[in-house]
């Protein structure tokens, strides 16, 4: 059950007392971006913000005022080698069918990305993406159990995340609050 993956992602990962989650409701959201996100992404990003885990994964708050434009470079990238379309598993967000959101990136050129589907975004199954070398690897959610399965496995993250070695997260990582506008 995704609850007791944030519960156990709070163990191991102790959320701030002061998360910086933004000013805009989740309703609101829905009907700007036009995506309802699923439960266990909304309570990770209610109990966390946006931040960043250890030096290595910034988390973006959909709620936050900047998140359309954090999330423009990765989706713009992902639109320049379309129409082909053979780099990138899905199109980027909005396109008809299945697409691709951001939802996190360590500023490295690698995302976290959630699938939507006729406005309703699916954690179940997430991708990992490098927009400059066009490198993509399927990984189950949701996000607060890849969490917990890179903090706690005891392997790095290359391990678990093949071609993924920029996501090097370490255990005993902290997770800092910092907004999506730099702030």
């Amino acid at each position: 059950m995704s609850d007791d993956w944030l519960a156990r992602l709070s163990t191991v990962l102790p959320p701030p007392d002061a998360p910086i989650v933004g000013e805009v409701t989740w309703e609101a959201v829905a009907g700007t971006l036009g995506i309802r996100f699923p439960p266990d992404f909304r309570r990770l990003v209610d109990t966390y913000g946006s931040g960043w885990v250890g030096d290595e994964l910034n988390i973006a708050s959909p709620r936050a005022t900047a998140f359309p434009d954090w999330a423009a470079p990765p989706l713009d990238a992902i639109r320049d080698v379309e129409p082909e379309g053979a780099d990138s598993p899905l199109p980027a967000y909005p396109a008809p069918g299945p697409s691709l959101l951001p939802i996190a990136s360590n500023g490295n050129g690698d995302y976290l990305f959630m699938v939507v589907t006729d406005g309703v975004a699916d954690e179940s199954r997430l991708w990992l993406g490098n927009i400059r070398n066009i490198m993509w690897q399927l990984v189950l959610g949701p996000v607060s159990r890849l969490l917990v399965d890179v903090l706690t496995s005891g392997r790095t993250a290359e391990d678990i995340i093949a071609n993924f070695g920029d996501f090097a997260w370490t255990p005993n990582a902290t997770f800092t609050p910092k907004a999506l506008d730099g702030t």
